[in-house]
């Protein structure tokens, strides 16, 4: 392998070991090395590098669940012959992706002329700008040079006293200030975790099919992720005890409103009993909280699982990415008094603290309640783009053998394929004729167990960086790619 050709990206804010795996596996991908090829050790990749032999090895293990490569005893790594899951399946997703990567697509690199129904991101027409030039500028005014100094781990204490009021009147999450910890997005407050909680061999829950970005977090970390099936109302609780008493986890990681892929809502029922199970069991929930207040209708109630949190088994990331600027890589991390230290050391060696110019003036912005407007504006502007879509699914998708739950809420559709197709050809073709979507198959740990549904059988629409007059060519798109594949 040519060593000199992987290159990090410095835009991002993603661990070094997520870059790393990233750039290995375009490397497989784009074929520069091949299949049997034996990688180069720790030690060597690391001082090419330049980074710590832990962040090579993170990378490995990541590459190894994905089936990317194997390690053999006293050998080496190794890539494999051909991509499999960590089930041992053929994954359907690798030749219809090519190069282009989960997270390409979720960045908005498509076809010039496309439809980009794959990112995650809103568009950058809607970003709030002149209001933070304006609250930037304050801030420099008031504060001066002492606004780039270093702060505290947990945060700049005023920033953490009006998160701790947003947090109450936002999401009806009672809390200490001295729970709260800034943390630079959500991917870095489940590293965090990880960091603080998580040795390797310990079992972490998941849904199926969940975040990629999590599960690439847990591996890095050497923990067996166990997956349990998610349904409309949250994950199957009788399956989960069951895999709880068989070991008990250490983490069990939700998205409970409206969760990414699958934009399924955990039911008030549901999250009594997780917590119940929580309890009796002695585990912690990590809930990755990102649009619980992104709805187009009533209100989610309640609004996520820690409002209802009265033993301190919750352990509840909040990114402000979707709602104010996703540049900003700025959130809230609220913990349990016991875990507190074990967090805090976790934040230290990771990055010292989060960047104290941006907390300055994201305090600002919840002083003067600009939020509220903010996420008013958002709801009405996702809320008619997602009607209108929802409304072309119906007239041209449903009759040909599509189904779905509408979400009211979020920015994401989860569509059910009919039993012809899977997702990687629908995102393939789609792709081709200037639509990027993303396909079931892509999410990591969506293996099959008997009597369960396969594991590509649906495809992610996303709105967030929809324009206002894309969304019926897309469908159109869709609908053709569906008909020219019917049997």
């Amino acid at each position: 392998m040519r060593i000199h050709r992987i290159i990090l990206p410095e835009d991002s804010d993603s661990p070094l070991y997520l870059k790393l795996a990233d750039a290995l596996r375009r490397s497989i991908l784009l074929k520069e090395v091949t299949p049997g090829e034996r990688l180069p050790s720790i030690r060597r990749l690391s001082d090419t590098l330049n980074v710590n032999p832990a962040t090579v090895a993170a990378a490995y293990r990541i590459l190894e669940r994905e089936g990317w490569v194997t390690a053999r005893a006293g050998s080496g790594v190794y890539v494999m012959d051909r991509p499999v899951d960590a089930g041992g399946n053929l994954d359907p997703a690798v030749e219809a992706l090519g190069a282009s990567t989960l997270m390409d697509l979720e960045r908005g690199r498509i076809p010039p002329q496309g439809i980009n129904m794959a990112a995650g991101t809103p568009s950058p027409r809607l970003f709030p700008v002149t209001e933070f030039r304006s609250l930037m500028d304050e801030v420099l005014e008031r504060d001066g040079g002492w606004a780039f100094g270093y702060q505290e781990s947990t945060g700049w204490a005023p920033f953490r006293e009006a998160l701790r009021e947003y947090a109450e009147s936002a999401l009806g999450i009672r809390v200490s200030i001295d729970d709260i910890q800034v943390i630079s997005g959500a991917q870095q407050g489940i590293d965090l975790s990880a960091k603080a909680l998580l040795r390797s061999g310990d079992p972490v829950i998941v849904e199926r099919p969940t975040y990629r970005g999590a599960l690439s977090v847990f591996w890095s970390r050497g923990s067996d992720t166990v997956s349990v099936e998610l349904t409309p109302q949250g994950m199957d609780l009788g399956v989960l005890e069951r895999r709880v008493q068989a070991q008990v986890p250490r983490l069990v990681y939700i998205i409970s409103r409206y969760q990414n892929p699958t934009t399924y809502s955990w039911s008030a029922e549901a999250l009594e009993k997780l917590l119940y199970l929580a309890e009796k069991y002695n585990f912690y929930i990590l809930e990755d909280d990102l649009l619980s207040d992104l709805y187009y209708g009533k209100a989610p109630e309640p609004s996520c699982l820690k409002a209802m949190d009265r033993q301190g088994r919750v352990i509840y990331i909040r990114s402000f990415s979707k709602v104010l600027m996703p540049g900003l890589r700025l959130g809230m991390l609220l913990v349990p008094p016991p875990l507190r230290g074990a967090y805090e050391a976790a934040k230290r060696s990771t990055d010292i603290a989060t960047d104290g110019f941006i907390q300055r003036a994201v305090e600002l912005y919840l002083r003067r309640s600009y939020h509220i407007p903010r996420l008013q504006f958002l709801r009405a502007h996702y809320g008619a783009l997602y009607r209108s879509i929802i409304q072309e699914i119906d007239t041209r998708l449903v009759p040909l053998g599509l189904h779905y739950l509408p979400p009211e809420g979020g920015l994401h559709l989860w569509l059910s394929l009919p039993d012809h197709l899977t997702g990687s050809q629908v995102h393939s073709a789609a792709l081709a004729a200037g639509l990027a979507l993303i396909p079931e198959a892509v999410y990591g740990n969506a293996e099959i167990s008997s009597g369960e549904k396969r594991a590509d059988s649906h495809i992610r629409l996303s709105i967030a960086a929809l324009e206002k007059d894309e969304g019926p060519r897309a469908i159109e798109i869709l609908e053709d790619v569906i008909r020219t594949r019917r049997v």
